[in-house]
């Protein structure tokens, strides 16, 4: 009888090692990552990680939950005309994140090389024929967008992402009842000061977009700047242009 109880015991003891060593390897974990990622620009981002795209509003942020220490992400934005078409340049992002396990948050930001074009009419005469950067090497020209009047109201259109230069320059042209074509020209410097040739002033910060209010019939242009603020402690994330 006592052999078989020595058996029975060793037995007993050899199971309980092999099931104690199963259930370490179950609850062994990798710590997971919640991960935000914040639009600070001024359209809309598509953004695909961990195998999920969303989209981005405007001044909005999405988060993702991820397993592991580093994660791929790639995302997307541009400016686009009423019909739907690209104005401008197309933004993106292809970066590698690590991953310290808790809350990150990042930036999703264009750098001081580019600036977003916002057009403002206050006048009686549609705007159209739009250059940007005419006769430098990121020449744009939309001889088909038009920004027109309103009597009601003066009507802001956002445009889209352009390379921004100490040359940087910027052509418009309107057409009001006497038939003639007039154009704005408007040359990166100091301070806008002529009816139709003159400057307008970019800051060279991150995420800064330009309003260029323009009232034909006076002749005359207001321009604003904007830069919007990063997120505090989050990590700033560069686009590039396609």
């Amino acid at each position: 009888m006592k052999k078989i109880s020595l058996l029975i015991l060793s037995v007993i003891i050899a199971s309980a090692v092999v099931f104690v060593g199963c259930k370490k390897e179950d609850t062994a974990k990798t710590d997971s990552t919640n991960l935000t990622f914040n639009n600070k620009i001024f359209t809309p981002i598509t953004i695909t990680c961990n195998s999920e795209t969303k989209t981005i509003a405007v001044g909005g942020s999405v988060t993702y939950t991820i397993e592991g220490t580093s994660v791929n992400y790639t995302a997307s934005t541009k400016g686009t005309t009423s019909s739907g078409s690209l104005i401008g340049l197309e933004m993106v992002w292809d970066n590698s994140v690590t991953l310290s396990g808790g809350t990150q948050s990042l930036d999703l930001i264009t750098s001081s090389s580019y600036f977003f074009l916002i057009i403002q009419n206050s006048g009686y005469s549609t705007l159209q024929d739009l250059w940007v950067n005419k006769d430098l090497a990121s020449e744009l020209h939309y001889s088909s967008v038009t920004f027109p009047w309103s009597s009601s109201s003066n009507p802001t259109y956002e445009t889209g992402y352009f390379k921004a230069w100490t040359n940087s320059n910027i052509k418009i042209s309107y057409v009001p009842a006497d038939g003639l074509t007039y154009y704005y020209y408007l040359l990166q410097g100091s301070t806008f000061s002529s009816p139709f040739t003159g400057n307008f002033t970019l800051p060279f910060t991150e995420n800064q977009s330009k309003t260029l209010n323009f009232t034909p019939q006076y002749k005359s242009l207001i321009e604003e700047t904007t830069s919007i603020p990063l997120t505090p402690g989050a990590i700033p994330q560069y686009a590039k242009e396609k």
